[in-house]
């Protein structure tokens, strides 16, 4: 799958949770380890309806809802979440090139699912 299929799936995932109160403004991706991985992406993600949660709970809220109701062939394009709390945050990460020493930003990796997901 390509990126921008890969963007335009996230992009209408997330506006059909918003329903639910999971207020996502703003959806990026790019490539992990500096595109050195094929088929290996970042999900970046501007969620401010989580913007008082810790990283590791607004982390885990979208990586359980991506566990829980996002088919395989796109959830296993992502490697890692990376969740900001404003569309602006998640903008000026993105102008630097989603730089990792760029400080402030939240990320887990989806290498192993969650615990509920494997029970």
């Amino acid at each position: 799958m390509d990126t921008k299929s890969l963007l335009a799936y996230f992009i209408g995932f997330f506006r059909t949770e918003w329903s639910t109160g999971l207020h996502v403004d703003a959806v990026a991706i790019a490539p992990a380890y500096g595109g050195m991985v094929a088929d290996s992406y970042i999900l970046a993600v501007s969620a401010p309806s989580l913007a008082d949660l810790g990283c590791y709970d607004k982390s885990d809220v979208i990586i359980q809802l991506l566990y829980g109701k996002v088919p395989v062939e796109q959830r296993s394009l992502i490697d890692r979440v990376r969740v900001y709390n404003s569309a602006e945050e998640l903008t000026k990460h993105a102008e630097s090139g989603f730089d990792e020493r760029f400080y402030n930003y939240c990320e887990l990796s989806l290498v192993s699912p969650p615990e509920e997901a494997t029970a």
